[in-house]
């Protein structure tokens, strides 16, 4: 086990034992949360690692409450999975992951309806495709929808507690608790 970095430390000890980890972050980094990415050129990281690894800084079922936001689509389609799983597995029961994915069904939809701009529309589809540190990251190599994460959480032993269609953004967030005693 890879010894947590003192900020973290800090940041469980300030939320009275819970985790909290925004995992993937990027620039969007929360307070009271562990921010973790793999660019190194993200200010206010806690933990800048691949997530591939996340399993090597904690414990199972040890984390309260994970941020996925925008990350999932940038794996491989079987990859997506393994990450999922490896979080889940993390969770402690009657804790929650958070996850927002592009929805390729409501990105078409809100298009065609004149809501979302086409550069909007193939951005979210394609991903930003910034130039940088860590470019190739930048780009969405698979999709999901919610049928897809339900049947992961359910192999997870997660209950998806909701699913909303981010309206103008083409985006779907779901929340997803662990089962089993608290």
């Amino acid at each position: 086990m890879k010894e947590l970095p003192k900020s973290a430390k800090e940041k469980i000890k300030l939320s009275n034992g819970d985790i909290n980890l925004n995992a993937g972050s990027g620039t969007q980094t929360k307070v009271g949360f562990i921010n973790y990415d793999i660019n190194p050129d993200v200010p206010e990281l806690d933990i800048c690692d691949d997530l591939r690894n996340v399993q090597e800084y904690f414990e199972p079922e040890t984390i309260t409450n994970i941020l996925l936001l925008e990350v999932l689509e940038h794996f491989e389609r079987g990859e997506w999975r393994d990450i999922l799983a490896k979080l889940c597995c993390l969770i402690k029961p009657g804790g929650h992951i958070h996850i927002r994915i592009p929805s390729i069904e409501d990105l078409i939809d809100e298009n065609r309806r004149g809501y979302l701009n086409d550069y909007d529309f193939f951005r979210t589809i394609y991903g930003g495709q910034r130039h940088g540190t860590c470019e190739e990251l930048d780009y969405h190599k698979s999709g999901m929808n919610i049928r897809m994460l339900k049947d992961e959480f359910v192999k997870n032993k997660m209950r998806m507690e909701e699913a909303n269609h981010v309206f103008g953004l083409g985006l779907l967030h779901i929340v997803g608790v662990k089962l089993g005693v608290a």
